[in-house]
């Protein structure tokens, strides 16, 4: 179970400015719009990832059972663990080891990693990115390619690859993936999805 206790101001992948950059606009008309258009992207992207992406500081509980080595968060990468409570007891630095990137928290015993124990473990920690500075790049990327399809788009779906309209007319779209992505994006963004039971 994971409890927000500093939540983030900013949950965009990208910036306006640099959305209208990659557009070529200039001008301050389609500012609304197209600030719309990036939180709905940003939104589309995380929920495919199945991430939080925005830093935040939040505690985190486990119900460690019997024979638990490494414990995974489930927002990385962590930036900060701030303490870890075992059973309501709190451990130091030394009683524990930390893969910040992957979120994996080995319990340490005279300096050996051995099992947690059974019972709960509360963590506290922040992790993510500070948005929108530090994103990666491939996620920001992908944001911005969905922000200038939806724009460019209009009402047209923006996964229709070609259209026939001899006769009885046809429509081609690209393959259909689990995010409806183009390929391009999907491509993107599959190194930092998280399967939902992981």
């Amino acid at each position: 179970m994971i409890t927000v206790t500093v939540a983030s101001t900013d949950i965009n992948l990208t910036r306006l400015d640099t959305v209208k950059a990659e557009l070529g606009i200039v001008d301050r008309a389609s500012d609304d719009k197209l600030k719309k258009l990036i939180s709905q992207a940003s939104g589309i992207v995380a929920s495919y990832c199945n991430r939080v992406f925005a830093l935040e500081t939040v505690t985190e509980t486990f119900r460690v059972r019997c024979g638990t080595h490494g414990l995974t968060t489930g927002r990385y990468p962590v930036r900060e663990i701030t303490s870890i409570a075992e059973n309501d007891t709190e451990l130091s630095d030394d009683d524990f080891e930390a893969d910040l990137e992957a979120g994996i928290i080995e319990r340490l015993r005279s300096g050996c990693v051995v099992r947690w124990p059974q019972g709960k473990v509360a963590v506290v920690y922040s992790a993510g990115y500070n948005l929108p500075t530090d994103v990666p790049e491939p996620l920001e990327r992908a944001t911005i390619e969905l922000v200038k399809q939806f724009y460019s788009s209009g009402d047209r779906d923006p996964l229709v690859r070609s259209e026939t309209v001899e006769g009885a007319g046809s429509t081609d779209y690209f393959a259909p993936f689990t995010g409806g992505f183009t390929p391009e994006v999907e491509a993107l963004l599959e190194p930092f999805r998280k399967l939902s039971n992981a």
